[in-house]
């Protein structure tokens, strides 16, 4: 393009409703679109969770040539549509791109706010409709496969397009200033409960001196001690991975997400010597018929091996783990909950992260066979979220499984490192964890935890007080919406949800389109 056009772009990232402010993730999906555009085009990117809404409202009224949407699947789409009726409202077409869209480009383009879908990776397609909207006002095709060709050609992503120092928070090192950076895109397995493998099954890298490069931009310009990696697998490939911890070479910290089976192919005492502080992993079940049921490829035998030797290095470890796939037994989750046990038994740098319930997110194998059971319009799917705790496969256990979901927390140790010193953390730990130890999930005694819990995370969460360092970076609002979200609750009357969540499914409320098949009861239980 000859001349910057004189006409803006806005990149709307639409609030998730499920974080607190102040623990708000660097919008990244808006932030790499504008890497193929802000050179040619002034960008205006609005983000609901940091940005007053008279930014968007005052950007619609400087003749935008489109607005372009971030979503994912569950309660952003309530915020996306809404601001999508906005910008149509005033004959401004809107762009639709990230998972939800990608997954579902059909449905998603015949709704009547949507004007076009961009799937898969969109910096370029995304830059190249604008381009045909700007001269020619409307395009015919609506669904667009976006494809990057070569990744190591795009621009850098355009950090400074936002105010990072309200996105540095990160909860498993709150004293640090941390960003995020991708430095490789796709993942080859093709577990069942996933997506990433169908959509994005080509495992793709930067060069590793121009990554490093890049990071060590942002290290300096933002004073930041750790970087998280964002990427699905990042030791996919060991040839790779290796020389990128060796480039780091221990000039900032830096956290990962992998699969145990990978990153048991590199040397561990490397990896911590250049760096490496946390390693996220999914382990998913304990059952062995389970694992073999997602294709998960990995064996338990694996996850004991590596977690002993990662539990002989300082790299600190949270493992990640879902409940009530589709014919799972209780003997099946039982063994879950001994492998929860056993990870942080054999190593004292390991932590649970919260067990969540299987959901049927479209892309997904597993989801193909409830199909008929799933959201069919944006609306529906705006309901549907990771909290939906109660499905088809976990009625029979409901009170049990949301029981051992909030409990985890407690269990896995996360709160005694994230609050230390609480006694009333530490007590309630120990009693949860004896119950884990003896596998009783269910009683009376489950209705006082949930009291006590309810209780705790009001003084925990509640009137802002999250710990001693987001208080400080957390902004003030006078809205009761904004208040909810501090507590760890969904419900809209401001109740907590956990008496509904301890009612059998036959005795629960059915959803808005007359099924109780996913019902969402709060970020509460977990």
């Amino acid at each position: 393009m000859a001349t910057r056009s004189n006409r803006p772009v806005i990149l709307v990232y639409p609030d998730t409703d499920l974080e607190m402010p102040g623990t708000y993730a660097l919008p990244l999906s808006v932030l790499a679109v504008a890497s193929a555009l802000y050179r040619d085009y002034e960008v205006v990117i609005f983000d609901q969770r940091t940005d007053p809404e008279s930014k968007y409202s005052d950007a619609l009224q400087r003749n935008p040539i489109a607005v372009g949407i971030s979503t994912m699947t569950g309660t952003q789409l309530i915020h996306s549509m809404r601001f999508a009726g906005m910008a149509k409202d005033l004959g401004i077409p809107t762009i639709w791109g990230n998972w939800h869209p990608t997954l579902l480009p059909e449905q998603t383009a015949a709704h009547p706010l949507v004007d076009y879908v961009i799937t898969h990776e969109g910096e370029e397609t995304f830059a190249h409709l604008i381009r045909e909207i700007e001269a020619h006002g409307s395009v015919d095709q609506k669904i667009w496969r976006g494809v990057v060709e070569d990744w190591n050609s795009l621009p850098p992503v355009p950090y400074h397009l936002v105010d990072c120092e309200q996105y540095l928070f990160n909860a498993q090192f709150p004293h640090a200033r941390v960003l995020p950076f991708t430095f490789s895109r796709g993942c080859p397995f093709q577990c069942a409960y996933c997506a990433t493998g169908n959509m994005l099954s080509k495992w793709r890298p930067l060069a590793v001196q121009s990554a490093v490069e890049r990071m060590m931009e942002l290290v300096e310009r933002h004073d930041l001690d750790m970087i998280k990696f964002t990427d699905e697998n990042i030791t996919t490939n060991k040839k790779v991975f290796a020389p990128l911890a060796e480039e780091i070479g221990g000039r900032f910290g830096w956290m990962i997400q992998s699969r145990l089976d990978c990153i048991d192919r590199v040397d561990l005492d490397m990896l911590e010597r250049n760096g490496l502080r946390l390693l996220s992993a999914g382990l998913e079940s304990g059952s062995p018929r389970i694992l073999k049921l997602i294709k998960k490829k990995e064996t338990l035998e694996t996850y004991h091996e590596v977690n002993r030797k990662l539990g002989q290095t300082g790299i600190r470890c949270t493992y990640n783990f879902m409940m009530a796939f589709p014919g799972e037994t209780w003997e099946d989750m039982m063994m879950t909950v001994d492998l929860g046990l056993r990870m942080i038994d054999d190593n004292p740098n390991a932590f649970l992260n919260p067990y969540y319930t299987f959901v049927p997110y479209p892309g997904c194998n597993l989801s193909e066979q409830f199909e008929h059971l799933l959201p069919q319009d944006l609306e529906g799917w705006a309901q549907f979220d990771r909290f939906n705790a109660q499905t088809p496969f976990s009625q029979e256990f409901q009170f049990e499984i949301s029981n051992i979901a909030f409990s985890s927390k407690y269990v896995g140790r996360r709160f005694l490192k994230k609050f230390p010193g609480n006694d009333k953390v530490a007590d309630l730990t120990d009693r949860m964890t004896w119950e884990w130890r003896r596998k009783n999930f269910t009683g009376d005694v489950w209705h006082r935890y949930r009291e006590e819990n309810a209780q705790l995370m009001k003084d925990l969460f509640g009137d802002f007080a999250f710990d001693a360092v987001i208080k400080d970076r957390q902004k003030v609002t006078n809205s009761d919406h904004d208040m909810q979200k501090f507590a760890e609750r969904k419900e809209p009357d401001g109740k907590l949800p956990y008496a509904a969540a301890a009612v059998r499914p036959r005795e629960r409320n059915t959803t808005r389109h007359g099924t109780s098949a996913f019902v969402n009861v709060g970020s509460a239980d977990y």
